[in-house]
């Protein structure tokens, strides 16, 4: 969990954070599993917002990270993840 943590915290960086606010940030998405807003770019190069709850932070086999989250749409949950590559924002 701690690796995640701080290359989660490296990545976060990137949008002119301090490594302390990373870090909060990071450990704040990996424990908690808050509600967020997101937005990401999907695949096909579309622009995707989402309010959802974060329910795991991970690596895949390649070694990026990507975070798994829930949104309801029409009354029932719905499982997504994006690869935090393509995270355009995050909000709280």
């Amino acid at each position: 969990m701690k690796s995640i943590i701080f290359r989660l915290a490296h990545f976060l960086r990137t949008f002119k954070m301090s490594l302390s606010q990373a870090l909060k940030m990071a450990w704040s998405l990996v424990t908690r599993k808050p509600n967020v807003s997101v937005t990401f770019r999907k695949e096909d190069e579309t622009e995707r917002n989402a309010e959802a709850q974060i329910t795991s932070v991970a690596t895949n086999k390649s070694g990026e990270l990507y975070a798994r989250f829930t949104e309801m749409i029409d009354g029932s949950p719905q499982y997504r993840s994006f690869n935090f590559n393509r995270l355009i924002s995050i909000i709280f």
